[in-house]
């Protein structure tokens, strides 16, 4: 996953510089941007962007800039790794169940 990032591979840079949208610089090493880009498909399934909160908008601006300095390719073993999860919580149906018991409850 670390080796996506095509630019700071044809830099021969040790971290991934983006460019904030007031102008400064951020850098982050591969291991932290990879583990960063691996929860924006996460956050994409649930509305990525949706609607702005002042709070996060700066980890939205972060990581849409990480993904445009990825080249996509994800490897294998971590292509699979939402079907495991998706198998667990399957294979636990009571969880489910008390998570919207839970849920329905809060409201």
């Amino acid at each position: 996953m670390q080796d996506g990032f095509f630019i700071t591979g044809q830099r021969n840079a040790g971290a991934v510089t983006i460019q904030l949208p007031a102008g400064q610089p951020k850098s982050l090493n591969r291991k932290d941007a990879a583990a960063r880009l691996l929860v924006v498909p996460r956050n994409a399934t649930h509305g990525y962007g949706g609607i702005p909160n002042p709070k996060n908008k700066e980890n939205v601006e972060i990581n849409v800039r990480l993904l445009a300095h990825h080249d996509g390719n994800i490897p294998g073993d971590i292509a699979l790794l939402p079907y495991l999860y998706l198998l667990l919580t399957l294979s636990r149906p009571e969880d489910i169940r008390d998570r919207i018991i839970n849920h329905v409850e809060q409201i």
